[in-house]
């Protein structure tokens, strides 16, 4: 009884600690701040896709090379203090990409992470990464 009710607490405190790490938000001084930023997404131990943004033209490109679709979170903060968040999917047959152009305001800080759109399930995402406009 008391392992039964061990293993239990112990599958509930891992989902409860992924569920918060899939909700957290990137925030100014994480240590993987970098101009361009890359990052890769797994569905099952399988590359989903990737996506990256590149601070030379204000660009994000994502990328699938599996059946799911795949897509970037964004979030910028403006210089008046407003948030912005966008998203950017690419869908149809894999391997595809697509690229997306912004004109953010420069040596500004810009978040992202890239997920898999996963049928009838949580959809598995990258860390937050926080890349320099």
């Amino acid at each position: 009884m008391r392992s039964r009710l061990a293993r239990i607490s112990l599958v509930a405190g891992a989902a409860v600690a992924m569920l918060a790490g899939v909700a957290t938000p990137a925030h100014a001084g994480d240590n993987n701040t970098g101009r361009n930023v890359l990052e890769y997404v797994d569905v099952l131990g399988m590359a989903a896709g990737s996506g990256s943004f590149q601070h030379i033209g204000d660009s994000f490109t994502v990328c699938k090379s599996d059946r799911w679709d795949v897509y970037i979170e964004f979030e910028y903060i403006r210089i008046n203090g407003t948030l912005q968040r966008g998203t950017h999917k690419v869908t149809g047959p894999a391997p595809s990409c697509a690229t997306y152009l912004h004109d953010f305001g420069e040596e500004r800080f810009i978040d992202m992470r890239v997920c898999a759109d996963v049928d009838n399930f949580w959809d598995p995402c990258s860390p937050w990464r926080q890349g320099i406009v």
